[in-house]
């Protein structure tokens, strides 16, 4: 698949495909109504993200509905723990501006969603905060970093205030290890389902570079 169209396209054809189900035969010359374990599961979808390289990340940042916010995506990179490079990306506010029925109105920044597309060694991330997104940011993975490159994200703070810098998504290296005989070397990535955003996790210490996305929160006066 070249970009977020062609995925969204495949998701569309197997939610059609599950909605007209009912009226497929399958290969015994049963109706697939006969048997619900012939019905498209969320395994199935989560295979065909594996399939185009794509994982969806949703944080709900639950932002008080009595403040404003400035908003700031950012992007860092860095060698082992030494942050080589920062820049911002994107911002909206909370409440931010919106369109519905005619009329423009507000709302509170409740979820932002990151789509993350592997595209060989480099990555495409198709972004929504609010009513507005970025549907291909390219994240430029230099050649001189040789190992594969894998996402997991990061554990939400209960409560995202003024002054909170958080982390959401982290695009990192692979490394190598050997084994304590000596005589066998693997390749290692983080094993936890989530990273802690205080960077406590070892990982941290052995990936040889690394990118992190995510929000800078400052007050609107």
């Amino acid at each position: 698949m070249k970009n977020i169209k062609d995925f969204l396209k495949v998701v569309l054809a197997i939610i059609l495909v599950n909605c007209f189900s009912m009226r497929v035969i399958g290969q015994t010359g049963a109706s697939l109504k006969d048997s619900l374990k012939n019905q498209i599961t969320q395994d199935d979808l989560i295979a065909v993200l594996q399939t185009l390289n794509m994982e969806i990340y949703k944080f709900n940042v639950n932002f008080s509905k009595n403040k404003k916010y400035n908003v700031i995506l950012y992007k860092q990179e860095y060698e082992y723990r030494n942050k080589i490079k920062e820049e911002n990306i994107w911002s909206t506010t909370s409440p931010f501006n919106t369109f519905e029925n005619g009329k423009v109105g507000y709302r509170t920044l409740e979820f932002i969603r990151i789509i993350t597309k592997g595209e060989n060694k480099d990555y495409s991330l198709n972004i929504r905060m609010g009513d507005f997104g970025i549907p291909g940011y390219p994240i430029k993975i230099d050649s001189i970093y040789k190992n594969p490159h894998f996402c997991k994200p990061f554990k939400l703070p209960i409560e995202c205030t003024d002054g909170s810098i958080i982390p959401l998504i982290l695009i990192g290296s692979s490394w190598e290890t050997t084994s304590r005989d000596g005589t066998m070397k693997a390749r290692r990535f983080c094993m936890e389902n989530e990273m802690e955003p205080d960077f406590s996790s070892k990982a941290f210490d052995e990936m040889p570079h690394y990118f992190i996305i995510g929000i800078r929160i400052e007050g609107d006066n």
